[in-house]
């Protein structure tokens, strides 16, 4: 549908301002109808500071957040005979925050997470 997405991993060690500059010019960019913002673990609280900033900043923007966790399994050979393998599991937190500038389509707008312009 000629929808250019935008897509943008955002790390704990990322500077906000770089994050913010390099966002605000595809949102300006006319060809540009969604941005996508992930993050995950520490990450998420820089998430959600440059999503707030980006909607202050740029009105009329149209969020969608969702929120879960991955599974994560580690499995260690032994380097040594006579060790056992060893799992270890852990989960991790992430987020993905989805900024239209036109309306999202009815199943964008009926999630939990749809929060309308400012």
């Amino acid at each position: 549908q000629g929808q250019l997405v935008a897509a943008f991993k955002l790390t704990s060690h990322g500077r906000m301002n770089t994050y913010l500059s390099a966002i605000l010019s595809r949102v300006e960019a006319s060809e540009c109808r969604r941005v996508e913002l992930k993050a995950t673990g520490k990450a998420i609280n820089k998430l959600v500071s440059v999503a707030e900033v980006v909607k202050r900043r740029r009105p009329g923007l149209h969020q969608v957040t969702e929120i879960g966790s991955l599974r994560n399994l580690d499995h260690y050979e032994p380097t040594e005979e006579g060790l056992k393998p060893v799992k270890h599991e852990k989960s991790i937190s992430f987020m993905k925050v989805t900024l239209w500038k036109v309306e999202p389509p009815g199943e964008e707008r009926d999630k939990p997470g749809y929060q309308p312009p400012l």
